[in-house]
């Protein structure tokens, strides 16, 4: 399996635990969301397009290409070549254009079309990969501007870069199964943090709410803790942290609870030490 490396270079990569993207200063960004979900059938056509901008006060080059995306609760992201996934629907999708300069103030569009298979019935879930857009620095072995208004940066080279996601969802058959992958205490900022390790073991994109609900020796209930949303591809995981650090030392009884919508609900139970 072919894993992309970036020798050389900083990677600044925009994910979208939040969809919207801010423009950042000094190259182009992409507008608008970044995580693009297609209810889909056999056969079916959708298009869109990817706002590109630049907030600059000089003309801005950026690459379009495709990947795939897989993460894990460990933190790792993997960006591999298109189709290395057994669910990358990138042979489904084309973009036009592969590269574009975009005028000081001013911004283009990347259209794209996905074509779901017409010979599909083996098809069910989702399926899934990325356009990246990635900024060309004018000094960049493959820019085709002028690098002479730009300060030359050497050995080091900031490479600002958004992935934007494009699922497919087949619903006709969708399992949800999430598995717990282990829960355990950690040092935040904050004091103590209860990791829970949260696997998708389904075939379908889920992005569930997860809470945990805290229980005294004594099994008085101490109260709700919410965590932020995140999406779970099948066979990807997260982790989500639940801060800790006002109970005081001793045994918790913690009910862990996933709710992946659609009446999908599963939970688990652990006894924790402060």
């Amino acid at each position: 399996m072919k894993r992309l490396s970036f020798p050389l270079l900083v990677l600044l990569l925009m994910l979208p635990l939040l969809q919207l993207a801010a423009p950042v200063s000094a190259q182009v960004a992409v507008v608008g969301d970044l995580a693009r979900d297609y209810d889909v059938s056999p056969g079916a056509v959708v298009t869109g397009t990817i706002a590109v901008q630049n907030p600059t006060d000089l003309p801005r080059q950026a690459k379009i290409y495709q990947t795939d995306y897989a993460f894990f609760l460990d933190g790792s992201n993997f960006f591999d070549e298109p189709n290395t996934l057994a669910r990358s629907n990138a042979d489904w999708i084309v973009f036009n254009p592969s590269s574009v300069t975009v005028p000081p103030g001013e911004q283009v569009e990347i259209a794209y079309r996905l074509s779901v298979p017409e010979d599909s019935a083996s098809l069910s879930g989702s399926y899934w990969s990325v356009i990246m857009v990635e900024d060309v620095p004018a000094d960049a072995p493959e820019s085709t501007m002028d690098s002479s208004s730009e300060e030359v940066q050497v050995g080091l080279r900031q490479v600002y870069r958004y992935a934007v996601q494009i699922a497919a969802h087949v619903r006709d058959i969708e399992e949800y199964q999430i598995a717990f992958a282990g829960v355990d205490l950690e040092a935040g900022s904050s004091g103590r943090l209860l990791r829970v390790g949260v696997e998708n073991e389904g075939n379908v994109l889920v992005k569930p709410k997860v809470w945990i609900e805290v229980f005294d020796g004594a099994g008085e209930n101490l109260g709700k803790r919410d965590s932020e949303v995140a999406r779970i591809y099948p066979e990807t995981s997260v982790s989500y942290r639940f801060d800790l650090s006002d109970l005081a030392q001793g045994d918790y009884e913690v009910l862990v609870v996933v709710d992946a919508g659609e009446d999908n609900l599963f939970g688990g139970q652990y006894t924790v030490t402060l």
